[in-house]
């Protein structure tokens, strides 16, 4: 294990769970291997220490092969997922791009990582891009009738989210219009998801009818 990562240098009242972990997985050499650390880092992730996932993570991926391109790509993921939410959006969208540099594959795993990083990349505030970004991932998905529907409805949900906040409207209805049909099929009508759906599309028709409403009034001051 990476006994130099953060989480072993970390502050003095963690030092004693980093000694006590070092000293496990030198007793236990089968748990520093990566499936096991990149297992630990999600459970720690799941309860809220993420410098402990990070140094797991980051530990996982030292233990891995470099020929093992899945295992490197599903570290990078989750890592990125990490740094995504830390708000750490650069190291989050430069671990995406490991994952893309790995994922060269035209496969659906592929657009999930684009569909992944264009959300950092929204959040970062070039919408632009990330919308390009939701294109391609719709791309590959449409090459693949076996994609799973729910990463197709997520895809255009994000795209529509995207469009809106460009001001393209139109086009925003209806990429959401077709997530919303879509989540219709897989969920219930309490589910989240469709509930995300349905406030996007309702904040939408809110900003046509605003607009609708300074384009009258426009047109009215200048008669």
């Amino acid at each position: 294990m990476n006994c130099r990562s953060k989480f072993f240098l970390g502050h003095k009242s963690d030092r004693p769970v980093c000694y006590f972990l070092a000293l496990l997985l030198t007793a236990l050499p089968a748990l520093a291997q990566p499936a096991p650390l990149n297992n630990f880092g999600a459970n720690a992730y799941s309860h809220g220490n993420f410098a402990v996932a990070e140094s797991f993570y980051k530990s996982a991926l030292a233990a891995t092969a470099p020929n093992d391109i899945e295992t490197r790509a599903r570290i990078y993921s989750n890592l990125a997922a990490l740094y995504k939410k830390q708000k750490r959006y650069v190291d989050s969208a430069g671990a995406y791009r490991k994952v893309l540099a790995l994922r060269r594959q035209d496969a659906p795993p592929l657009a999930i990582t684009l569909n992944n990083l264009a959300e950092v990349i929204r959040l970062q505030g070039d919408t632009r891009q990330a919308a390009g970004l939701y294109r391609r991932a719709l791309a590959i998905l449409g090459r693949h009738p076996d994609a799973n529907l729910a990463d197709l409805a997520a895809v255009w949900n994000n795209l529509g989210v995207s469009l809106g906040e460009l001001g393209r409207l139109q086009e925003a209805e209806e990429a959401l219009t077709k997530a919303l049909l879509m989540k219709q099929k897989l969920f219930s009508p309490a589910h989240p998801e469709l509930e995300l759906t349905r406030n996007n599309l309702n904040r939408l028709h809110q900003a046509v009818m605003k607009q609708q409403t300074v384009s009258l009034a426009e047109l009215w001051r200048q008669r």
